[in-house]
């Protein structure tokens, strides 16, 4: 959501997350913003609240935290609690 200063082409990063784009310091006030960014983009995402991360491994993401994440996808939103696999 940061202005492209430097002319980028591609935003998909290390590409670790296939079609997922993270979200940090995730808050419920944020989830309009969110909507926008997945419908333009394209990329769901995942939403870490302060207390939340995750974890790659063997090409699956594990939430870890005290706290859910949120997935955005085009048309839905769902809670993944900690130790839970985000499908």
């Amino acid at each position: 959501m940061d202005p492209n200063n430097t002319s980028l082409i591609s935003f998909e990063g290390f590409n670790y997350l296939g079609s997922f784009s993270v979200w940090c310091h995730y808050e419920s006030s944020n989830d309009d913003i969110i909507r926008e960014y997945v419908n333009k983009y394209g990329y769901s995402v995942i939403a870490l609240p302060e207390e939340t991360g995750i974890e790659i491994s063997k090409g699956t993401l594990k939430v870890l935290g005290v706290s859910p994440a949120r997935v955005f996808m085009k048309s839905n939103k769902y809670v993944v609690q900690p130790n839970e696999i985000i499908k």
